[in-house]
């Protein structure tokens, strides 16, 4: 069984950025994860509440009460991480924030592979395929996790800068290779 901090850990690691942008913070659960990667770090969500929570945290430089459909992030920003955010949107809506975000250079994501319920108060709307998140150039693996006693599959997804490059910029422009 693997929890989800290791499955993030696992894919942070050797990585180092200037701006990060936790998009759908929530209560900041991730934030103490995501800060020892990010020089500056930045939570969105609009929920209030969960934003004051957020800030208790102390993880973040900054925190944003706004719709994610509608933030623009700042053009610095180096990494996007969204866990557990997106099977909250609806799938045209996922759909439009992954095509907008494409010139982030790192984005993680993980997401139910099959579990379609929620908290009543933020249920989830969409379910996401592997094929769904491949199409944006996200490396894509499943994971099983659970706590108390309930078990279910994950998807992480991962696009890095090397993801972004064609072959022949990511192994230099050799003709015969």
């Amino acid at each position: 069984m693997v929890l989800v901090r290791g499955v993030l850990e696992r894919a942070l690691e050797g990585w180092r950025f200037r701006v990060g942008l936790d998009l759908g913070c929530g209560i900041g659960q991730w934030g103490m994860l995501f800060r020892r990667y990010c020089d500056y770090l930045i939570g969105v969500d609009f929920n209030e509440g969960d934003l004051k929570r957020a800030s208790e945290t102390d993880a973040y430089d900054e925190l944003v009460r706004m719709d994610i459909r509608e933030y623009q992030p700042p053009p610095e920003t180096e990494a996007v991480f969204q866990i557990e955010v997106l099977e909250h949107l609806e799938k045209g809506d996922g759909l439009r924030l992954l095509e907008r975000l494409k010139w982030v250079p790192f984005f993680l994501i993980t997401t139910p592979k099959n579990y379609f319920h929620g908290p009543v108060t933020c249920p989830h709307v969409s379910i996401w395929s592997h094929g769904n998140l491949q199409t944006f150039g996200f490396q894509t693996e499943e994971f099983r996790h659970g706590f108390g006693g309930l078990f279910r599959t994950g998807i992480i997804a991962v696009r890095t800068p090397v993801d972004l490059l064609l072959p022949e910029q990511a192994y230099g422009r050799c003709s015969t290779c």
